[in-house]
């Protein structure tokens, strides 16, 4: 059987063994790497914890450190605050609520193709939903992999094509809207503000992207709405 398939496709054993080297020279080179990230990963996590667990210790205390060292007006320091409290519960909250959405999905998505324990499996798309750049391709790929090499292609093509429209579209279209309903903010300039925050910050940026934006928007509304009327008035 493996000579016809060879031979429909043109291929000698030697050419295969010789791409199957060449791919563990890959995999052997890409390794570091892979640690490396992961290791970032494990330390962006446990570092945006630790922040987490003082803001809700001392975010009191923080506030009103804020407030006695705040160059700007009582209203325009009130207006910021506002601002990252409404920010950073829709980028929580956005978040959580799209990890959950992710893990549902998939888990309809492997009962129509009826893979065993599909909420186990939806319940740890939930959780990789949280990884950064593969999020759940980590366990939708191989399933569909896994569902080809056993003798089910068609279930592996409508897993991928639910997995690619529902899940992973689902990700970026329900996070989208919900931080939009959570703050002032286009939501294209969202979508743009989470890529950018995962980009330069890894999985501290999920929050801290629409966090520095929308205090960079709230700083030009300030700008144009109070200092450039001033500017007229002495004018």
């Amino acid at each position: 059987m493996l000579d016809r398939v060879l031979r429909v496709a043109h291929l000698t054993r030697a050419q295969v063994t010789d791409g199957i080297a060449r791919v563990s020279e890959s995999l052997q080179a890409s390794a570091p790497e892979v640690l490396a990230s992961s290791g970032r990963a494990a330390s962006h996590t446990v570092a945006m914890l630790l922040a987490l667990y003082f803001l809700l210790l001392d975010g009191r205390r923080v506030v009103e450190w804020l407030w006695s060292v705040s160059p700007l007006q009582a209203r325009q320091t009130q207006e910021l605050l506002s601002e990252f409290r409404n920010v950073s519960h829709a980028s929580i909250v956005g978040t959580a609520v799209a990890a959950l959405l992710q893990g549902v999905l998939m888990a309809i998505g492997m009962s129509i193709v009826r893979v065993p324990h599909a909420l186990f499996f939806g319940l740890l798309t939930a959780v990789a939903s949280f990884i950064p750049v593969v999020g759940t391709a980590v366990v939708w790929v191989p399933a569909c992999a896994l569902l080809a090499a056993t003798g089910h292609p068609t279930s592996a093509v409508v897993l991928a094509a639910w997995s690619l429209v529902f899940v992973v579209g689902g990700e970026h279209v329900g996070k989208t809207l919900l931080l939009k309903g959570g703050v002032e903010m286009h939501s294209g300039l969202v979508f743009l503000s989470l890529l950018g925050g995962l980009q330069v910050f890894g999985l501290l940026g999920i929050v801290l992207g629409p966090l520095i934006f929308a205090f960079f928007l709230s700083l030009l509304r300030m700008y144009k709405r109070d200092f450039q009327r001033q500017a007229a008035e002495v004018h």
